[in-house]
Parts: C-alpha cells; sequence; structure tokens
C-alpha cells in the first residue's frame, strides 16, 4: 500500500508541488485582498464618520456663533434700556443711538470735571487741609462774606449739583460694569468655560 502511494506521489511529485504553490499563492491573495478590502470599508466608515462629525461640529459652532450674537444683542438692548432710564432720571431724553450714549457719557464726564475745578469756589476757598481758610490762614476763622446766608446757600446748591452728578456718572458706571461682566459670564457659560479654567 505504502509502495503503490510513494510511487503515486514520486510519479505526481511535480504537480503536486505545483499545486501546493497554486494553493498557497491563492491562500496568499486571499488573505492580501481580504485585509485589502477591509481596510477599504474601515477607510470609508471613518471618512464617513468624520464627515458626520464635521458637519454636526460646523452645526454647533454656527449655532455657538447665532446665540452669542443673540445673547450680544439682547444685552447691549438691556444696556441700552439702562443708560436710558438714568438719564430719564436726570431728565435727559437719550436714544438708543450708540454716539448719542457715548455723549452722554462725555457730557457726565466733562460736568464732573467742570464741578471739581470749581469745587474750590462755590465761595469757599480752601486751605492745604481742606479747611475753610480766613485771611489769616486759620481755618477757624471765615471771612465775613462767607457768613451771608446767600454763600451757604449758593455753596449748598453747588454741592448738590456735584453729588448729583456723581451719583450720575456712578450709575453709569455701574451699568457698563455690570454689562461687560454679564457679557463675559455668558460668554463662559456658553463656551463651557469657568472663570477657574482661565489661567491667570
Amino acid at each position: 500500500m505504502f509502495k503503490i502511494i510513494g510511487g503515486f506521489v514520486l510519479k505526481h511529485l511535480p504537480a503536486i508541488i505545483l499545486a501546493a504553490l497554486i494553493a498557497i499563492i491563492a491562500w496568499q491573495f486571499y488573505s492580501i485582498t481580504s485585509e485589502r478590502d477591509k481596510a477599504i470599508k474601515d477607510y470609508t466608515e471613518l471618512k464617513h464618520a468624520l464627515d458626520i462629525a464635521k458637519a454636526e461640529n460646523t452645526g454647533k459652532l454656527a449655532e455657538l456663533k447665532a446665540e452669542g450674537f443673540r445673547n450680544k444683542a439682547d444685552q447691549d438692548k438691556q444696556h441700552i434700556a439702562d443708560i436710558q432710564h438714568i438719564g430719564t432720571q436726570y431728565g435727559r431724553v437719550i436714544n438708543n443711538d450708540k454716539a448719542t450714549i457715548n455723549r452722554y457719557r462725555a457730557d457726565i464726564s466733562d460736568k464732573l470735571r467742570q464741578q471739581q475745578a470749581a469745587n474750590s469756589g462755590n465761595g469757599m476757598p480752601k486751605d492745604d487741609a481742606g479747611g475753610l481758610a480766613g485771611d489769616d490762614g486759620n481755618p477757624a476763622a471765615i471771612r465775613l462774606e462767607e457768613e451771608s446766608p446767600g454763600f451757604y446757600k449758593q455753596a449748598y446748591s453747588g454741592a448738590q449739583q456735584y453729588i448729583e452728578t456723581l451719583e450720575q456718572a456712578g450709575a453709569v458706571c455701574a451699568v457698563d460694569y455690570n454689562r461687560c461682566y454679564a457679557y463675559a459670564k455668558s460668554e463662559q457659560g456658553r463656551l463651557g468655560v469657568e472663570s477657574s479654567d482661565v489661567i491667570e
């Protein structure tokens, strides 16, 4: 039996070797093409996933941008309304024009500077220590004209105007600060950034 098999193998050895080589080559070809097909499939799926992620990211960015514009527009409206309310309290009509609001701020600053310059006035000269100064430099010695009711009435009126201007300027500064603070906080919340994440 073994002789018959051995004789058959020897007789057909070239054909067997050739068949074995063809089988090995076919298996290698199948393995390579399978890996290639799998790589193409994986690449296609990855590209599709990246395209979806890119589209979603683009949509999210557009949504965040639109939300930022809406937030800023709402805050601008509120800021203008606050400035108009302050102006109304002090008898000043202010529209929603940015240049008008800036002029309003500039007018308050000018008024403060003028009143500070006149502060030593209003009939009340002051010494270096800030006290009322008489002819002899003694804060306790007040000139006669400073004792008149008109002098004190004028001084009181000037002080009241100065306080009112300070209140008005303080209110505008507070509104400006609150707007900036609210905008910064809303942007942090919108972008998912906490104040603790900001590097000092």
